[in-house]
């Protein structure tokens, strides 16, 4: 993410740094009275062909905020979910 520019949006009380070039995308959100980062990196490792997700993740803020596709998801957050099946398959 290095080649984007990033900006920083800060006050009394928070810090946050953006890339809008990556679809507005939150690289640090510091909470300036405790000094604590809410933006979770993962130490740097190398990445195996047959990595699963969970242990490849490096971090970041769109996990839980869908920034990089314009509002992509945000319609199907209010729907209720239900499972159909896993990859070892079907509950039924």
């Amino acid at each position: 993410m290095d080649i984007f520019q990033k900006y920083s949006l800060e006050n009394d009380f928070i810090k946050i740094d953006y890339i809008p070039e990556y679809g507005g995308i939150i690289t640090s959100f510091i909470d300036k009275s405790k000094n604590q980062e809410w933006v979770w990196y993962k130490e740097k490792k190398e990445k195996l062909i047959d990595d699963y997700y969970d242990g490849s993740w490096t971090g970041g803020w769109e996990e839980l905020f869908h920034v990089i596709f314009k509002s992509l998801f945000l319609g199907f957050i209010k729907r209720s979910w239900r499972t159909l099946g896993t990859s070892m398959g079907n509950y039924r």
